[in-house]
């Protein structure tokens, strides 16, 4: 037997039992144990025995370096992992990993009582409905309580990677809850979800008053046309109730009282006359100021109690009295739903207008003023106009005075915001392509507040309109309103055919 095949064989039977961790690869050989072999045999088998038991020890020792820093690096990773984990839970108010299929709960934050509870608490499903029961106000606690529910959550993560929703609590105000997906099964379900709540008070603060500025009229603090437009639509799409009512409101002698005393007393007017309106018929609906000195009313009032808010608006007016006007006078008109079963909002708007009139003229004939010339008037200016406007270049409103029925189409551009008419209508072709440009200009929002801001009196517009026959000379003339303000421009728009 060679040197090379005694080692060789020493080390396939001498060498480690599978899997067990030993100092030394090679054990030596004694002389003994090899009687006839020579010494110079055994002590070269030893002497190549003891270079493999070294190299085996530099292989140990780097596996054991390499585990280490494997080791090391995980415990960084898991440390890295937490800090993480901490920085985003400190965004939050609370935040918890829920085990759905254990039913147990692992606590990153919670705040306040809901600490507590989670603390006390055994059972992630009992947890979660003490503390939203505990943090939610009643308003919204069915929805809270149904959208927290653990036993659902995991069909409602289907195919999703987190869901949200929003409700008020009593410390909190505002904040929103969310469940975000941790682990999945095989089949996609949720068992492990990251919950958090989070305020957002301070946003929806923001954002309800955002939505009571865009719809709220700055003097009095009733709803302005906008909210009005709104509601009509609502009406229009889902019906009016049986006890619906709708009054339309002008103030008296507005006018009179701007240029005689001045519009600090007509603001004083109309803000009286939104405080008698919210105390009297108003506390059955909502209050709009449409118009300058116009309020439109929309109510649920039953058969029983009409009488009562009626004589309650009229003792509240009769009441009234300010610091620059003495009192005030109101001219209304209303409909109820049960006398106009078959009419639209439109068509009771426009009878409760009819009624509101109607006792505006009773009421001038009382006092002596001649309302007949000024209808007269009315009339033969409606015959010299072919279209008159109360417009409102601030909110881009518009009310219509006198205009056919057939400019009304939406073939002429037709709107409900001025502007939008008004564009809409040259660029379809009813303003001569020459004239186009200088009047979609002239008659843009930003032109039209930028000039009127200068004091200017008038503005006139000259263009060519397509008619039946062709295109004829017409002129379109603004001019102030009565109530006109800086932040509240109205503007009567007139339009005249001058062609010879």
């Amino acid at each position: 037997m060679s040197i090379n095949d005694v080692y060789t064989v020493d080390i396939q039977h001498l060498n480690i039992e599978e899997e067990k961790e030993v100092d030394e690869a090679f054990v030596l050989l004694k002389y003994e144990d090899y009687p006839d072999e020579s010494k110079e045999f055994i002590d070269e088998i030893n002497r190549r025995g003891q270079s493999a038991n070294e190299l085996y020890k530099l292989s140990r020792e780097r596996e054991r370096a390499i585990e280490e820093k494997i080791k090391t690096a995980s415990q960084k990773e898991i440390i890295e992992q937490y800090k993480l984990l901490k920085s985003v839970s400190d965004i939050y108010y609370s935040m918890h990993e829920i085990d759905l299929v254990n039913n147990c709960v692992t606590g990153y934050k919670a705040l306040g009582e809901v600490n507590k509870i989670v603390k006390d608490t055994a059972g992630a499903d009992i947890m979660m409905r003490k503390a939203i029961n505990s943090s939610t106000r009643p308003e919204y606690l069915n929805a809270a309580l149904e959208f927290t529910d653990l036993s659902t959550v995991a069909e409602r993560l289907k195919g999703r990677k987190m869901i949200s929703a929003e409700f008020e609590g009593y410390n909190l105000g505002w904040f929103r809850a969310m469940f975000i997906i941790v682990e999945r099964d095989d089949e996609g379900r949720a068992t492990k979800v990251v919950f958090t709540t989070n305020s957002i008070d301070k946003i929806k603060r923001k954002e309800e008053s955002l939505i009571y500025k865009s719809n709220t009229d700055e003097l009095t603090g009733a709803y302005n046309r906008r909210a009005y437009e709104e509601a009509i639509a609502d009406i229009e799409k889902n019906g009016m109730k049986d006890d619906f009512i709708y009054f339309s409101i002008d103030i008296n002698e507005l006018k009179v009282v701007n240029d005689s005393i001045g519009h600090n007393a007509g603001d004083e007017l109309i803000c009286g006359s939104y405080s008698c309106l919210i105390r009297s018929i108003g506390t059955y609906g909502k209050v709009y100021r449409t118009g300058g000195d116009e309020f439109i009313v929309l109510a649920n009032i039953g058969k029983e109690h009409l009488n009562d808010a009626l004589i309650a608006l009229d003792t509240t007016t009769e009441n009234w009295s300010g610091d620059l006007v003495e009192s005030l006078s109101l001219s209304y008109g209303f409909v109820t739903r049960d006398e106009a079963l078959d009419k639209s909002v439109h068509d009771i708007a426009i009878l409760a207008d009819k009624r509101m009139y109607e006792e505006k003229n009773s009421y001038y004939q009382k006092k002596g003023i001649d309302r007949r010339g000024q209808r007269d008037a009315h009339t033969a200016l409606c015959a010299l106009y072919t279209k008159i406007l109360k417009i409102n270049i601030t909110d881009d409103t518009y009310q219509i005075i006198n205009m056919e029925v057939e400019e009304q189409s939406e073939e002429k551009g037709f709107s409900d915001k001025i502007s939008t008419w008004i564009k809409a209508f040259g660029e379809k072709g009813y303003v001569h392509p020459d004239d186009l440009n200088e009047y979609l200009n002239k008659t843009s929002l930003t032109y039209l507040n930028d000039y009127f801001s200068r004091n200017k009196t008038s503005l006139h517009i000259f263009y060519r309109r397509k008619f039946e026959d062709g295109f004829k000379q017409v002129m379109m003339e603004l001019i102030p309103a009565n109530d006109y303000k800086e932040d509240n421009k109205s503007l009567f728009l007139y339009v005249k055919n001058i062609d010879k």
